[in-house]
């Protein structure tokens, strides 16, 4: 939404770029351009409340691209407006008559759907399962107790190959008990493919468990993974990390012995904070998601010589620190 308004120390164009909202009230990201600088008197009103702009951010980005009627420079602003109901905001130059303002009609809503939303992550699994079943080879799921109650086994994904549960608890769907930090004193180099789902994010020293896989997997063998981006707190106190794909390319990076087939994210959200703060007024339109996956193939064993770790789970949370235990 575009507005020209008039003031004392020239006029202004003002652009309303996106809106979001949130249960305590509606965001609004925006830019002017004017000669004389941002306007230290634009404000907006709404039901009887008065929220003038009091802080700017240069836009050379707008200054580069806009036409001439846009001259002079351009300034950026975000504004929150406390608010449950659904408002018609009016944008305003203070101390001018209401015929120089411009309204605003705002939905309760989020802005429109922004192109990073549309990620693939949960696409991946299903790739690196119709690869493994295609190899019908042995395939080693980390994580396997069905957590859930009702929870499906993913035993039943893989028909075409040999199925192998390993989790720190037993139960049904579990073939072996143990820590994955530990994988290669359970198993040699005879899997064809390693996965976890949501797993990840509870293992105190990854690089260890990352360094284990490539141990048990066959040259040429494929390793899937989800986990959190952005998630809330749980089975704590195993609740240890969240991951960018830059991170797990360093997890699954050729010193380890793997290779990046692709790195995806899933779930796209929208980050509020509960209590407003003029420095995150931002966060709604920023690019957030909740789930992450990689997909990696092994290509050679793991250099030893350039690899070296030798502090244990004990040694690093302490030898009563242990996973949460299953309910009853």
């Amino acid at each position: 939404m575009l507005i020209f308004l008039p003031g004392s120390k020239g006029d202004i164009a003002v652009n309303v770029s996106d809106f979001w909202s949130d249960q305590r009230g509606i965001g609004i990201k925006g830019w002017v351009t004017a000669e004389s600088g941002p306007p230290d008197d634009l404000e907006f009103v709404y039901d009887g409340v008065v929220v003038p702009i009091t802080s700017w951010h240069a836009r050379d980005d707008i200054a580069r691209k806009a036409p001439t009627v846009f001259r002079g420079l351009a300034w950026g602003f975000w504004c929150y407006l406390p608010s449950t109901s659904t408002p018609s905001v009016t944008i305003r130059r203070r101390n001018f008559k209401s015929r120089d303002s411009g309204v605003l009609r705002l939905k309760r809503h989020a802005a429109k759907l922004p192109a990073w939303q549309r990620a693939e992550g949960l696409q991946l699994f299903e790739e690196f399962r119709a690869e493994a079943n295609r190899l019908k080879g042995k395939v080693l799921e980390i994580g396997s107790r069905q957590v859930v109650l009702g929870g499906q086994s993913k035993r039943s994904l893989f028909p075409d190959c040999s199925y192998v549960g390993f989790d720190y608890y037993g139960d049904a769907n579990t073939d072996i008990v143990g820590d994955a930090h530990e994988l290669s004193k359970f198993f040699g180099s005879e899997f064809d493919a390693v996965f976890s789902l949501a797993v990840l994010e509870h293992f105190a020293m990854p690089w260890v468990v990352a360094a284990e896989i490539n141990k048990v997997l066959k040259v040429g063998g494929l390793t899937f993974h989800s986990t959190h981006f952005a998630f809330p707190l749980h089975e704590r106190p195993w609740d240890f990390w969240r991951y960018t794909d830059q991170a797990l390319r360093i997890l699954f990076s050729p010193p380890l012995g793997f290779e990046i087939i692709r790195c995806d994210f899933d779930s796209p959200a929208r980050m509020h904070p509960d209590i407003p703060r003029e420095d995150l007024m931002h966060l709604p339109l920023e690019p957030v998601w909740l789930g992450i996956s990689v997909l990696a193939r092994k290509i050679a064993a793991i250099d030893a010589t350039k690899f070296l770790w030798s502090a244990s789970v004990a040694d690093c949370l302490g030898h009563d620190s242990h996973y949460p235990p299953p309910p009853g």
